[in-house]
């Protein structure tokens, strides 16, 4: 969705999120939006312009496009867990990125990432709409492709609930 406003602003928390000073990077703590700029948007585009033709520019630019889906769905469903195990299971693989974390950090470092993604995302399509020809196809097979993620580990959290609400995951786990 698109605003001309220029007068428009970002909601609140988006604003708070982004401005908060705890990422910590080559030793110094920054910002969200600092992290965002210094070691996630600018070296994307430091990948699209390094290579050698338009052709494979374009190619690296849908690339970096498609690889944004992946925090963006992790947030979506988190959110839409409806048991606690089908949360927890999300949670328990983001314990691995970072293990001393608590699960309402987890939740936050997900939103962030989320924010970050979709932020790169609307800007590396904008480029790609005005220098790749990012055309209304290529965006619906986007799309799609965040849509089938989505679907996949979405099925997996649902799998968990349904196990649980039948109460034979607690029985497989009691006989191993």
């Amino acid at each position: 969705m698109r605003n001309d406003d220029p007068e428009a602003t970002a909601p609140p928390e988006l604003t708070q999120t982004f401005n908060e000073t705890f990422v910590l990077s080559d030793g110094d703590v920054i910002s969200m939006s600092e992290w965002y700029r210094r070691d996630h948007f600018l070296p994307s585009l430091a990948a699209i312009a390094e290579k050698p033709t338009w052709q494979l520019q374009r190619a690296e630019c849908f690339k970096r496009i498609l690889d944004e889906t992946h925090w963006r769905n992790w947030h979506y469903c988190l959110r839409e867990a409806k048991t606690g195990l089908g949360k927890a299971m999300i949670l328990s693989k983001l314990k691995t990125l970072w293990p001393n974390a608590s699960d309402q950090e987890l939740e936050h470092y997900v939103l962030q990432f989320y924010l970050v993604t979709l932020t790169s995302s609307a800007a590396l399509s904008a480029m790609a709409a005005n220098f790749y020809k990012l055309d209304k196809m290529k965006q619906l097979e986007f799309d799609l492709y965040l849509q089938y993620q989505r679907d996949i580990m979405l099925l997996d959290v649902q799998i968990m609930g349904v196990a649980r609400a039948h109460g034979r995951f607690g029985r497989c786990l009691q006989h191993r």
